[in-house]
């Protein structure tokens, strides 16, 4: 776990993190707590485990009062999913990888992140 909590990261901070995490293999847990990160810093964290890295589980932002319930909602679907064995993640990557369009809860950009999708194919019912 890397603790960098109340070290005033800043969004330029979690922005270089974010570019940092696109190449990491062995960090899982990171707390960045009350260190004023805004929603681009945290779109920015987002964005680097939506797309490259698969191994943090746990992202902590308790205190950036700047970031959205969605974004950090998003997060942690994204840190749930990194916790899930290989197999299962590569299993619903290829489930969803098949599917054009899908609509979670009545919300069409859903889709537009995997932990939207993710949310849809295992907490949500038909």
């Amino acid at each position: 776990m890397v603790d960098l909590s109340f070290n005033m990261v800043g969004s330029e901070g979690a922005s270089e993190l974010a570019s940092l995490l696109d190449r990491n293999v062995t960090l899982r847990n990171i707390d960045l707590g009350h260190n004023g990160i805004s929603e681009d810093g945290a779109v920015a964290l987002l964005f680097s485990m939506n797309t490259a890295n698969r191994t943090v589980t746990y992202l902590n932002l308790a205190g950036c009062s700047s970031v959205s319930a969605s974004t950090r909602h998003k997060i942690e679907c994204l840190a749930s999913f990194n916790t899930q064995s290989v197999p299962f993640r590569r299993h619903i990557l290829e489930r969803i990888s098949s599917i054009s369009y899908l609509r979670c809860n009545g919300h069409p950009d859903s889709s537009h992140y995997i932990g939207g999708v993710v949310d849809c194919l295992l907490y949500t019912s038909p």
